[in-house]
């Protein structure tokens, strides 16, 4: 889609000619708004909670010294037009992010939907020194819409059951769809490192918080590409009363350098006593997914 926005052309002027900071000097411009006028939009899950929007960008493999900082996302993450449609505007430079990013820069955008999940979308744009928009997104994805996907549940099979441990097997589709990159990146598993499973242990009556942290680390990734974690094994001994487990995946950017804000929608694997199989045989599809 190209639309040329006077009032978004007119706001990068505004930002060029601010005082650069010495972190950055000069300042540097990025967003969808390219230096020839042309906008690249983000499209937002029509269910997305707009309280829920969070953005984070870094220089690759040095997000500890080049990141947003403080830096909120309203003041780049711009709507226009319908709810769901906003534009990328920013700079690194004054009262902008920490540091000063070079050569590339990953920008991540996430939020959660109203129907239990959450979306993102990853992209990496190179730099271009002296050009109005310094990192310049209208030329990822042949300036198509950078658009988030929602994070789907994990598929669970329980393959075995004996006592009190379960066995199974987790599996995730292919995520790379949410990966933009200009021409000169071509391998989107540099941004998209990977999936990691995490659990939560909770009452099954109610839909566990996506924030990150209120989830565990299950020790299993897999690469984004998608697949299965096999044979992973809960023992559900270790549960208080009445309560499941809960499987979601979280997306790991840049061999780490970041995980994602927010878990997607869970997997609830009912393990309490009533499913007991001492015998150990297989208990077939014990799951639901929320």
């Amino acid at each position: 889609m190209k639309k040329i926005l006077v009032l978004a052309v007119l706001a990068v002027a505004v930002l060029a000619a601010m005082p650069a900071s010495a972190s950055c000097f000069p300042d540097k411009i990025f967003g969808t708004i390219g230096s020839d006028g042309f906008v690249t939009y983000t499209f937002m899950p029509t269910d997305f909670d707009p309280a829920t929007v969070v953005g984070r960008f870094w220089q690759p493999g040095t997000r500890s010294l080049n990141n947003e900082g403080t830096y909120a996302t309203s003041a780049w993450f711009r709507q226009y037009g319908a709810p769901n449609e906003f534009y990328m505007n920013g700079f690194w430079g004054t009262d902008g992010p920490v540091g000063c990013a070079n050569i590339s820069m990953i920008t991540v955008v996430q939020a959660q939907t109203t129907s239990g999940g959450s979306a993102f979308f990853a992209a990496e744009v190179a730099e271009n020194p002296g050009a109005a928009t310094t990192f310049d997104y209208t030329t990822v994805a042949g300036r198509a819409p950078l658009t988030p996907i929602v994070i789907p549940p994990p598929g669970v099979t329980v393959m075995n059951k004996t006592g009190t441990v379960l066995t199974l097997n987790v599996t995730a589709p292919s995520l790379t769809g949410a990966y933009f990159g200009d021409t000169s990146f071509t391998d989107p598993a540099g941004v998209l490192t990977g999936l990691r499973l995490m659990k939560f242990a909770g009452p099954g009556t109610a839909r566990p918080a996506l924030a990150a942290g209120n989830w565990t680390f299950a020790n299993s990734t897999i690469p984004a590409a998608g697949g299965a974690v096999t044979g992973f094994t809960f023992d559900c001994a270790t549960l208080p009363a009445g309560q499941d487990l809960f499987l979601a995946w979280q997306i790991n950017f840049d061999n780490g350098q970041f995980v994602g804000d927010y878990v997607g929608a869970s997997t609830q694997v009912r393990c309490n006593s009533t499913l007991a199989n001492p015998k150990g045989k297989p208990i077939g599809k014990g799951h639901e997914k929320h």
